[in-house]
């Protein structure tokens, strides 16, 4: 049960956002104004003037606890790290591109208060329809069929959940973390709200490519997906050439031909095999590669400097 005036953490990883951290900053105090909360940011190794401008705005207002990493370590090592300082009763998850509006982060702890459940995640309100939302759909329906796990289309980051939640997900020691499946993976009750979101002053910095491999990161690492793609076309590879005997037997005893001969069908054939030989060796590799990473128990970030925290936590739960 959270309590009736319940502290805010609120979770925000930047990584290049200097057109937008004054903006998102300001309208964070505006719209949390009377309540009782933390901002804790992390800079993500930008290259721009981001923790220049987060420093100047930590010197006046205590409640923003900036962290900041040596490098660019990525998204979600940057949530880990907010997630491992936050105090909060009720953590909240959102971009620094303002696209995930602060106005409607009262909403949220509201709807986690009357509805009692642990997680509350939001939809974007159907609008028109883009490249971008439309990859994001087909991953979803190919992240819900191969978990057994409904995941609603149009999901974004922005998200509100109880402490219980943060500590769960803390838990979980795997370096490679992807947090958007995991919140499914630990389960919890929750409730999903439609919201309005803005645009990107700057434009977003997930390129495609880096959304194709978020999305291979996250089926390799929470499914059996790519192992039972191989052992189906291993099947597949060890009927069709049994199938072929059996059509060639059959015509010699029936007909006293076999099929025509041909070196074309016998390469082709050599080199699917290969191929996908290969293809099945670098997917285990992947694998073995994930194991010896957990296997050195890294630190999933490495802290350079940090304002306003009472503590500091060097990349481990």
């Amino acid at each position: 049960m959270l309590p009736a005036a319940p502290r805010l953490s609120i979770l925000v990883p930047v990584y290049n956002n200097e057109a937008t951290i004054r903006e998102l900053l300001d309208r964070l105090r505006t719209a949390l104004d009377g309540l009782d909360y933390e901002a804790v940011v992390v800079n993500d190794g930008s290259r721009d003037k981001s923790l220049a401008l987060l420093k100047a705005q930590a010197v006046a207002d205590p409640r923003l606890k900036v962290i900041s990493f040596s490098r660019n370590f990525g998204q979600h090592p940057a949530i880990a790290a907010a997630l491992e300082h936050a105090q909060g009763d009720v953590l909240v998850l959102m971009d620094a591109d303002l696209e995930d509006r602060p106005e409607n982060i009262p909403m949220l702890v509201r709807t986690l208060q009357e509805q009692q459940c642990d997680i509350v995640y939001t939809t974007k309100i159907e609008g028109t329809v883009t490249p971008r939302g439309l990859s994001s759909d087909a991953y979803h329906q190919v992240f819900s069929r191969t978990i057994g796990v409904t995941v609603p289309r149009r999901l974004g980051t922005f998200r509100a959940f109880t402490r219980k939640v943060g500590d769960a997900l803390r838990a979980f020691p795997e370096r490679d973390v992807v947090y958007g499946p995991l919140m499914f993976y630990v389960g919890f009750s929750f409730a999903i709200v439609p919201v309005d979101r803005g645009t990107r002053p700057g434009g977003s910095s997930y390129t495609l490519a880096k959304r194709l491999g978020l999305a291979v990161n996250s089926l390799i690492t929470y499914s059996d997906l790519a192992p039972k793609l191989f052992a189906s076309a291993g099947a597949v590879m060890i009927a069709a050439p049994l199938l072929y005997g059996g059509i060639v037997l059959l015509q010699y005893l029936l007909a006293g031909r076999t099929l025509p001969e041909g070196l074309t069908i016998i390469v082709l054939l050599l080199s699917f095999l290969g191929g996908t030989i290969m293809l099945a060796l670098g997917v285990l590799g992947v694998y073995v590669f994930r194991i010896f990473q957990e296997v050195l128990a890294r630190p999933r970030y490495v802290i350079d400097e940090t304002m306003n925290l009472e503590r500091s936590i060097h990349g481990r739960s």
